[in-house]
């Protein structure tokens, strides 16, 4: 999967408001989109790589709260200060 990120970002859109974190949804084994595997992810260019901070089933999450912007904008500020040091 992070391979598959860092190949094409675009595969992984960004949602406005996290800061730089992106959704990949997959399909589960034979269970459609609804039993399938939602990834979260922050993708960095140059250098190329990827954070896989979090992954859940897709039935047990609903869309994004603006609680989960905020938090996942969170996030991409710790990813990017961890980087900077």
């Amino acid at each position: 999967m992070e391979a598959q990120i860092v190949a094409n970002p675009a595969g992984a859109p960004v949602a406005p408001g996290t800061g730089g974190i992106g959704e990949l949804g997959r399909a589960g084994s034979g269970r459609g989109k609804r039993g399938g595997i939602r990834t979260i992810c922050y993708h960095r260019a140059d250098p190329a790589a990827v954070c896989l901070p979090m992954a859940c089933a897709t039935a047990d999450r609903d869309d994004m709260t603006p609680a989960d912007r905020k938090g996942r904008s969170r996030l991409a500020a710790e990813i990017k200060r961890g980087e900077a040091k």
